[in-house]
C-alpha cells in the first residue's frame, strides 16, 4: 500500500489574501497577516500545501494566464 501524505487544499482570494476583484497584478496582492505563520505551521506538520483558485477573468479577457502566474508566484 502506498504511503498517504497530509495535505491541505485552500482557495487563495477571500482564504489567504484579502479578497479584490480581478487581482492580476502581484503589487497589490495583500495577504492576511495570519497566513504566513499558519502555513508555515502546517508545513511543520508535516501538511503538504495546495493553493486553489478560480479566474474567471481570464476567461473575460480581463487579464491572461501569465498574469495569474505573476501573482501567485508573488
Amino acid at each position: 500500500m502506498t504511503d498517504l501524505k497530509k495535505a491541505v487544499f485552500l482557495d487563495r482570494d477571500g482564504t489567504l489574501n484579502i479578497e479584490k476583484s480581478y487581482l492580476c497584478d502581484p503589487d497589490h496582492l495583500t495577504l492576511f497577516p495570519e497566513v504566513v505563520p499558519a502555513l508555515t505551521q502546517l508545513m511543520q506538520l508535516g501538511y503538504r500545501l495546495f493553493i486553489v483558485t478560480n479566474q474567471s477573468g481570464i476567461g473575460r479577457g480581463y487579464y491572461t494566464l501569465e498574469d495569474m502566474h505573476r501573482v501567485n508566484a508573488r
